[in-house]
């Protein structure tokens, strides 16, 4: 048996123990940072089932009061 102990198997001594600190938890990412990140991801989305609608003829862009506006197709039996 070693003579001297590590702090953790001497901790009945008042002097000179040492204990470990429990570490802290890191972010890896900050939380503004992943915040934004998923709002890209959010909008990347909602931008590709626009132009799958689109594509699919179920929408169509409009133009109302100089801003492009996106509605059901006029003639689309589910527009009624």
């Amino acid at each position: 048996m070693s003579r001297t102990k590590s702090p953790y198997e001497n901790a009945t001594a008042p002097i000179g123990v040492r204990r470990r600190a429990a570490p802290r938890p890191l972010s890896l990412v900050p939380t503004d940072v992943t915040a934004r990140a998923e709002a890209a991801v959010g909008a990347a989305a909602l931008l590709r089932d626009l132009d799958a609608l689109m594509a699919a003829g179920l929408i169509v862009p409009e133009l109302v009061d100089g801003e492009v506006r996106y509605a059901p197709v006029p003639d689309a039996p589910e527009a009624a």
